[in-house]
């Protein structure tokens, strides 16, 4: 369940609140603050946010808890789970231009993200990580293309598990364990680095309904792991009802 405000301050200047009540990491419904964010929008092809935005991973990021607005039942979890978070703090900026029969749009977006979810044995892991992306999204003849990249670095995890490896792992270095300390080089879990790249495309007319994503993972860090996920949906409009795979 959620609520948004929009306050227009002016003709250029909107400022926007969202709150959501999600089934939490301790299991409670407490609402959170989604969106906190001024928004700058000089003229329609241009604007800058500041504040708390959305996460522009994907395609679907700007409403991914909305169910309404999504063909599937929600988001494939096995591909935005590359990218699981929602929003961050920070800034963002997007420019469209007009080519005809076409449009393209390029936005950046930089800040910082924190969260804490439910970890091994109902510990809790807490996260925190910088994180940039730029965005190209073209729109032509009933076709959306969109290319993402996505960095973040100074990524960081706290969980219980996380301090008794840690524990564990100065024992050994300690005890000059033979093979410890290269273990202990490549398997961190604070300032990691990754990187993403993805692809994806959406084409909705009358009758036919087609959109599917790829993305490339890559890390710099043994704890995570370097993979690809895809998906692809094809559906068709009877009326009011939309049947898909």
């Amino acid at each position: 369940l959620a609520v948004q405000l929009d306050a227009f301050l002016t003709p250029t200047l909107t400022f926007t609140i969202q709150t959501l009540a999600q089934r939490n990491y301790d299991d409670t419904f407490t609402p959170e603050l989604e969106w906190v964010n001024l928004k700058y929008k000089p003229v329609d092809s241009f604007y800058l946010r500041i504040g708390r935005v959305v996460a522009p991973t994907f395609m679907q990021a700007e409403y991914r808890n909305v169910g309404y607005a999504q063909t599937m039942v929600r988001p494939p979890n096995d591909f935005y789970f590359a990218l699981p978070y929602y929003h961050i703090d920070g800034i963002d900026t997007a420019y469209t231009q007009d080519l005809g029969e076409a449009s393209l749009t390029l936005q950046l977006t930089g800040g910082q993200y924190k969260q804490k979810v439910l970890g091994f044995r109902n510990g809790v892991n807490e996260f925190k990580q910088d994180a940039y992306f730029a965005n190209a999204t073209l729109d032509y003849h009933q076709v959306l293309y969109r290319l993402g990249y996505s960095y973040t670095n100074n990524v960081s995890v706290n969980s219980p598990s996380i301090t008794a490896y840690d524990q564990a792992m100065t024992t050994l270095l300690n005890a000059q364990v033979p093979g410890a300390q290269t273990v202990n080089d490549n398997l961190q879990f604070q300032d990691m680095v990754g990187e993403n790249w993805s692809l994806g495309f959406s084409h909705e007319s009358e009758a036919l309904l087609l959109q599917g994503e790829i993305v490339w993972m890559k890390t710099k860090s043994n704890a995570g792991q370097d993979g690809r996920a895809e998906y692809l949906l094809i559906g068709k409009t009877f009326g009011s009802w939309t049947p898909y795979v």
